[in-house]
């Protein structure tokens, strides 16, 4: 391929990968507005906290997964093994969706134990969304992968705006409650995940059935990468949530909600932004890295993870400078007027979210070097010490300590991958 039309193909997917996550971000503000005048901060909270239960099956299988699948996609390419490759992903998610199904037939059990049958139909519906939220995300993976860039944009920028008929339909017919909103997630994900399964269909049935040991072959690359992947997924996801329910427990749930807002407005759009980023330059440097044992390859993939590093810093001090001077506007015209008392801590959200997103795009170093024991380590023990932050700060300091301690954890994140990944370049260029 010559440069002038690698460069063409370059602009045409980065245009459809930015109309997919503006789409996206869009539709994400306009359902922050609808949810706040449908719910009150407590309800809001109520979601939030049941939004964190979906998380969990995605941080630690079904994103794992995903991750998994779009690391070997390209050197299966090479090897003209996509056959084999797409039957072996087929086999490992139909897997991980039965190890949710378990989980929460674990998370039924539990509940009704300890006496809160009221929380049964939240966690039904949080658990439905996890399965299908998990099974976009592989899917997904395969086509950004593949880079099919349009199919991804169209289901990333498509899936906010249905999320918010799905919920004002419903709360018009049922009422607004946090239960209501759950449902309306799960039906708008669920037409997503069968469009994204009939296109996934399609590409599979046109392919030939492989023998069972090549299919073993890439289970166990892909797993190589799962594993350990999993294991610091699940300390994510204690952080991630330790916001959450350290300020349900410390505070109260009208507290989670106000979070939940200024976290979605502030937090949220700059690491969608950073993974924008990373979303495009994953496959092209996984392309570029192949199997991650030639130097001169791998030089050329650090490069470009870390001038995309210097993007997203850049964009984040853009983000703090803006938000720091428009909060009050920002909140008024996203949320309804209860929620406004927290604007203030919007550019430390932004500063947040900003550092997060630089870390995780300085980790695509590590992770197309398939250094994935060194990226366990450093997220398992920022995740660990963000946790103990949470609830130190949530005791403390209640919702303004909490952002505090995001600032905090995400700082030496960021902090964390640019030593990694520096070692790593000095390394490889002796």
């Amino acid at each position: 391929m010559s440069q002038r039309n690698r460069w063409r193909r370059l602009l045409g997917e980065g245009s459809w990968v930015v109309a997919g996550q503006a789409a996206s971000v869009l539709g994400s503000l306009v359902m922050i507005r609808v949810l706040t005048e449908l719910l009150s901060p407590s309800a809001y909270g109520e979601l939030t906290l049941g939004l964190t239960v979906a998380a969990l099956a995605n941080q630690i299988i079904f994103g794992p997964l995903a991750g998994g699948v779009t690391r070997f996609y390209a050197p299966a390419a090479e090897k003209a093994a996509l056959r084999t490759f797409l039957h072996s992903s087929q086999a490992l998610l139909l897997q991980a969706t039965g190890m949710v199904l378990l989980l929460a037939m674990v998370t039924w059990a539990v509940a009704w134990a300890i006496g809160q049958v009221h929380l049964m139909p939240l966690l039904s519906l949080a658990m439905m969304l996890s399965i299908l939220a998990g099974i976009n995300a592989v899917l997904g993976g395969l086509q950004s992968a593949a880079r099919q860039r349009f199919v991804v944009a169209l289901s990333q920028g498509f899936e906010p705006w249905l999320r918010i008929a799905a919920i004002s339909v419903l709360a018009g017919v049922l009422g607004s409650s946090s239960e209501t909103a759950l449902l309306g997630y799960v039906l708008s994900m669920m037409f997503i995940v069968l469009y994204q399964g009939h296109l996934l269909h399609r590409l599979r049935e046109s392919t030939i059935r492989p023998p069972v040991e090549a299919q073993n072959t890439w289970r166990r690359d892909i797993l190589s990468v799962t594993l350990p992947t999993s294991l610091y997924g699940f300390f994510t996801w204690l952080q991630l949530s330790s916001d959450r329910w350290a300020l349900q427990w410390f505070s109260s749930t009208a507290d989670v909600g106000l979070y939940a807002v200024v976290y979605q407005l502030g937090y949220y759009p700059i690491t969608l932004l950073g993974g924008m980023l990373v979303q495009f330059l994953m496959p092209i440097a996984f392309q570029r890295v192949g199997d991650a044992s030639d130097p001169q390859r791998r030089r050329a993939m650090e490069r470009l993870a870390w001038r995309a590093g210097v993007l997203v810093m850049l964009l984040t001090a853009l983000g703090f400078g803006a938000s720091h001077w428009l909060h009050a506007e920002i909140l008024g015209l996203f949320a309804q007027r209860d929620y406004g008392s927290v604007s203030y801590l919007l550019p430390w959200m932004v500063m947040s979210g900003g550092l997060l997103a630089t870390g995780q795009t300085l980790a695509l170093i590590l992770q197309s070097n398939l250094r994935t024991a060194e990226l366990s380590r450093a997220k398992i023990g920022s995740s660990i010490i963000g946790i103990v932050a949470n609830l130190l700060a949530a005791h403390w300091f209640g919702l303004a300590g909490i952002v505090g301690a995001g600032v905090l954890s995400a700082g030496l994140y960021a902090g964390w991958m640019m030593l990694l990944t520096r070692a790593s370049s000095v390394h490889h260029s002796q």
